[in-house]
């Protein structure tokens, strides 16, 4: 498994994690457990609604239809009340490599809540593949509701290990204000929210979701549209165009805002901004963010993009090599090119998932204020680097380049 990129089961259990009135239950080996554990970091940590049936050897050699049977039994009844109304039965390498019968166990056990089977053998499929599949099943929830009187939207592929998904979506919605809601997000809903799926007048795909999105506008009729997270002020106000043309808003008065909420940020920054300009930046992402980020970076601050990499599709072994031939003189991406750029001496930014080694409480980066906190994390962090051990200006504070 590559380490960026996970496999099914995480994809999987990644997205369903978000639903706070399901349970995931994975049948497989301890380890995929503790793995996704860290998905719940960034969320609710101290509401935890996980666990695994623990396959060993004797479940690879006689099968793990009876331990499937028991953790189902006993999740339910340790959520006797409705606080839990699903159970997702995300099953992994083993039970399918065996060839354990999981639909006939949920057909046979008796248990109070629904069941749903989500197929997720990491040797199957990558990160975002579990992804799209654990979004697909939610389709089985959809139910024929009315549409919501108020423009309404489902924003999918945004998922609750997004470590700024909380407070991006709350901004999302406070500028769109009442001219159109949220109906459903994935980072932090409810099975009554994806009953109603279908009540939102568009669906929103950044990143994951096609497959859902596509089943719903097929059975629904909602339409889809594809689009870049929507990072910066440009950002911003190209999404609000996307909405207009496709749900007849009109957020004019809102795009002037965010258009002079850009122009303070340029007269504040300006400076800065100037020695950032053409300067080379490496960009580590997932597919949700990649590409909205490099659009800020490139077309908003005018840096010269020299190495993009997709955690899920690229070769992170590589990404060393790249970074010094390409001169990269900064560094976005996730928790886990920190060690390098430190490594490098490299500014860093921590910007999506996964992002274990920092907190992020108060602010997104969307929208005015969220691209104010963007850019005072890209600054600060080339501001507040130290000069490389190797360098002539740190020779010369130690008073070795006298005559350098």
């Amino acid at each position: 498994m590559k380490a960026m990129a996970g496999c099914a089961l995480f994809g999987a259990v990644k997205m369903l994690s978000g639903i706070k009135d399901a349970f995931v239950l994975q049948h497989s080996v301890v380890g995929c457990n503790y793995g996704t554990l860290i998905l719940q970091n960034v969320h609710k940590n101290y509401d935890v609604r996980q666990a695994s049936t623990v396959i060993y050897e004797n479940e690879v050699v006689y099968g793990g239809h009876e331990l499937l049977a028991k953790g189902i039994r006993e999740v339910d009844k340790a959520f006797c009340d409705d606080a839990i109304k699903v159970i997702f039965i995300v099953s992994g390498c083993v039970p399918n490599m065996i060839g354990d019968d999981v639909e006939g166990v949920m057909a046979e056990v008796a248990c109070s809540k629904k069941l749903v089977h989500v197929k997720a053998p990491g040797y199957n499929g990558d990160f975002d593949s579990g992804a799209e599949t654990a979004l697909l099943s939610l389709f089985s929830f959809a139910k024929n509701c009315s549409k919501t009187e108020a423009p309404s939207i489902n924003i999918l592929g945004v998922s609750a290990d997004d470590p700024y998904a909380e407070q991006d979506v709350a901004e999302l919605q406070n500028i769109m204000g009442s001219k159109v809601l949220v109906n459903c997000s994935l980072h932090d809903t409810s099975i009554e929210a994806l009953e109603k799926l279908n009540a939102a007048h568009l669906n929103i795909v950044l990143g994951n979701g096609v497959k859902l999105a596509q089943k719903l506008e097929k059975s629904f009729g909602v339409p889809y549209i594809q689009c870049k997270y929507p990072y910066g002020i440009h950002g911003m106000i190209d999404f609000l165009h996307i909405l207009e043309e496709a749900m007849q808003v009109d957020f004019t008065a809102e795009c002037q805002r965010l258009y002079e909420n850009g122009q303070s940020l340029v007269r504040k920054t300006a400076y800065y901004l100037s020695t950032l300009y053409q300067l080379p930046v490496a960009l580590v992402g997932d597919k949700l963010h990649l590409e909205g980020m490099k659009c800020f970076l490139r077309d908003e601050i005018g840096m010269n993009i020299a190495v993009c990499l997709d955690v899920k599709a690229g070769d992170e072994r590589n990404l060393e090599q790249e970074l010094k031939s390409k001169n990269a003189a900064l560094l976005l991406g996730t928790g886990f090119q920190r060690e390098l750029a430190r490594k490098m001496q490299l500014p860093f930014v921590g910007y999506c998932y996964p992002l274990q080694d920092q907190l992020c409480l108060a602010t997104g980066l969307i929208g005015g204020i969220g691209t104010a906190h963007l850019l005072e994390m890209i600054i600060n962090s080339v501001l507040q680097q130290d000069y490389k051990t190797d360098g002539i200006y740190h020779q010369l504070l130690d008073g070795r380049g006298d005559n350098a």
